[in-house]
């Protein structure tokens, strides 16, 4: 019985462990937009304090998650380049890791990169520096989880 207690224990307490149920890798899809038009074969380099990416877009790409932007520059022969810094930002649930995993898991989750997230969809636009900042980040973040959770409407 104590065992049985002990295994619930823990596995509440990991349910709240971005960690654990996340960790600190990221998928992220990245487009190339020249005057209004998808621009295939961009070669893109991406990078962030945890290390540096390469695509040709569009594409998707796995990056390590960070408290720090990843820088987006793109390139194709014949265009001006693009570049974007996008923001990443901490996920209302890991707020919820305070209750559960204390100080410590909110720690392990900072420092794993596991607490941030990236927008799922880049899209560079050439000739031009844009920057997504985290707000707006984390707006398009919560409407996507919301749509998520919405039962689909029947159309007529």
């Amino acid at each position: 019985m104590k065992t049985i207690l002990a295994l619930v224990a823990v596995s509440i307490l990991a349910s709240g462990c971005a960690t654990i149920t996340e960790g600190g890798k990221q998928q992220i899809a990245v487009k190339t937009v020249n005057n209004g038009n998808d621009l295939n074969e961009a070669f893109c380099e991406l990078s962030n304090t945890r290390g540096t990416y390469f695509v040709k877009t569009p594409n998707s790409i796995t990056v390590e998650k960070s408290t720090n932007p990843l820088n987006v520059k793109c390139n194709k022969e014949g265009f001006q380049v693009g570049t974007a810094v996008v923001e990443s930002f901490t996920k209302a649930d890991v707020f919820g890791n305070i209750l559960l995993g204390g100080p410590i898991g909110v720690g392990v989750d900072m420092m794993s990169g596991a607490a941030y997230i990236y927008p799922k969809m880049i899209t560079v636009l050439m000739g031009q520096s844009i920057t997504l900042n985290k707000e707006e980040n984390a707006k398009a973040f919560a409407a996507e989880e919301e749509a998520k959770k919405s039962p689909s409407q029947p159309t007529k």
